[in-house]
């Protein structure tokens, strides 16, 4: 919207601004600040620019009207009255910009650019607020704010490394700090073109899911550039793996697409290697242990020390790379493969269920080679736990109270297991283990705990605190995964947890 009382310099402006290809159209006039504020009722446009010295209503009484009003509309100033005042006054009334007359082309120009960048920034991270909600909430308030228009979408999960379900929170996964380097938006953006591009963190801190959005998108085109983002992405370190999805037409779609996708992806890595799997052309079939399998593994036990165990399970990983299992095959034949060890060990005195902790050393993995290590620990681990075998200078509970207090202590910072080798000379399979034969509960999972405590004491202290602060507090970097966190822990997202806190106060 343009503002002026003087027709010759209102139509000029405005005919500059028309055809100065600077992403912007005038979308209404007006003589005064009176005839702006009746035409807002009616429509309320991205931008006003107006003069300050107007009839009826002057152009600072317009800015502040509009600024308690129109939240989000940039407004910029024109005056011939080069007085460091007005310019004081105006951007106090939060004016973007200040523009003296007679407006110089460049000024303009430069201005406009500025703004547009602006905008679109503003734009962009409102969009990105509310298709986060949507995906990791199912919460679709922000979407009705936000003119998608006739956009279609395609979802995209992209993985660092293996696939790792929700488990990778606190852990050190190697595939966390992949992405620190990596700016996924920036390159897809430059493929895509006109293309819209969102990246959301994953439901494990080493994924990222990629929603690109256009008017015309074309699924063969999607596949070719993830391919060759596929190919950028690859490295000596980690594999990656993706996942395209089918084109959607609704944003409410995204939610359950995205579900879809993961488990799909779950279901079909190949252990050890990168791979690109698109949606319509991917297949799962799930692992089924056959007798084969049984027979094996009673072979494999039988009269071995355990050295020898260790290495005839070097021989079946060598096996499963030649033969190109699936992560979720693999991961199913080691958790059949500790129940034998245990049961061939009689007198093992620890937790007989390990499955989750085999889901983490497989996903944590970066290939076979240090597959057999992690599990090689685990196996030296479960060994441990039989009796007449310990031969720990501390006693677990000792141990485990040690690491309590160290996580009491530190859990608003980063904690790998790492730190707790560094500290306690055990590897980090072994104190997982002991920890949670003792609490019930994995070390992760009990810093998660903490922290989620200390969140809602903060919430219940400060009302009204805001959600990127608490969650800085208590030690997450992204407020969207704090809230996810926070609402997989307790049920209630943290703007619910308050408004009861509010309720309760009442």
């Amino acid at each position: 919207m343009l503002v002026e009382d003087e027709p010759p310099i209102l139509y000029a402006v405005k005919h500059l601004i028309d055809t100065g290809n600077y992403g912007f159209q005038v979308s209404a006039v007006a003589r005064n600040g009176r005839d702006a504020l009746q035409m807002l009722n009616d429509d309320v446009p991205d931008v006003i620019l107006t003069d300050i010295r107007m009839p009826f209503v002057d152009g600072l009484t317009l800015l502040e009207e509009v600024s308690q009003k129109y939240i989000g509309v940039a407004c910029v100033i024109m005056s011939g009255h080069n007085d460091f005042e007005y310019a004081v006054k105006a951007l106090r009334s939060h004016a973007f910009d200040y523009l003296l007359k007679p407006i110089q082309m460049e000024k303009l120009q430069s201005m406009l650019q500025g703004l547009k960048h602006s905008l679109d920034t503003r734009k962009s991270v409102e969009e990105q607020a509310a298709i986060s909600q949507a995906v990791y909430f199912e919460d679709y308030s922000g979407i009705g704010d936000i003119d998608f228009g006739s956009l279609k979408f395609i979802p995209t999960i992209v993985c660092s490394g293996h696939y790792a379900g929700n488990s990778v929170q606190d852990s050190d996964h190697p595939g966390r700090e992949f992405w620190e380097q990596v700016d996924l938006r920036k390159q897809l953006e430059h493929e895509l073109g006109e293309a819209r591009v969102w990246v959301l963190n994953g439901f494990a801190l080493n994924e990222k899911i990629v929603i690109v959005g256009g008017d015309d998108l074309e699924e063969n085109r999607i596949e070719r550039v993830s391919h060759g983002l596929k190919q950028r992405l690859m490295n000596d370190v980690l594999p990656i793996q993706m996942i395209v999805g089918k084109m959607i037409l609704d944003v409410r779609e995204l939610p359950k697409a995205i579900k879809k996708l993961r488990t799909l992806l779950s279901k079909t890595i190949v252990f050890g290697h990168s791979g690109l799997y698109i949606e319509e052309k991917t297949n799962s079939t799930p692992f089924i242990m056959t007798e084969e399998f049984e027979k094996r593994y009673d072979a494999l036990f039988n009269g071995m020390t355990m050295n020898e165990v260790k290495k005839n399970l070097q021989g079946l990983l060598k096996e499963w790379e030649t033969k190109g299992y699936t992560q979720d095959a693999v991961e199913e034949l080691l958790k059949q493969l500790v129940l034998k060890l245990i049961h061939w060990l009689k007198n093992y005195k620890g937790i007989s269920d390990l499955s989750m902790e085999i889901s983490e050393i497989v996903s944590g993995a970066t290939g076979y080679q240090d597959l057999y290590v992690r599990y090689g620990r685990m196996i030296d681990m479960v060994y441990e736990h039989s009796e007449g075998t310990s031969s720990l200078n501390l006693s677990i509970a000792e141990i485990v109270d040690r690491m309590e207090q160290f996580l009491k202590a530190s859990f608003t910072q980063p904690i790998s297991y790492k730190m707790f080798y560094d500290l306690f000379g055990y590897n980090e399979t072994y104190l997982s283990h002991v920890f949670k034969l003792s609490k019930g509960i994995t070390p992760n999972k009990y810093v998660t705990k903490l922290r989620i405590d200390k969140a809602k004491e903060c919430m219940a202290a400060c009302p009204g605190i805001a959600l990127k602060k608490v969650a800085s507090m208590v030690g997450y970097d992204d407020a969207f995964y704090f809230s996810r966190v926070f609402k997989d822990v307790t049920g209630q997202s943290p703007t619910e947890f308050m408004k009861q806190e509010a309720g309760n106060r009442q």
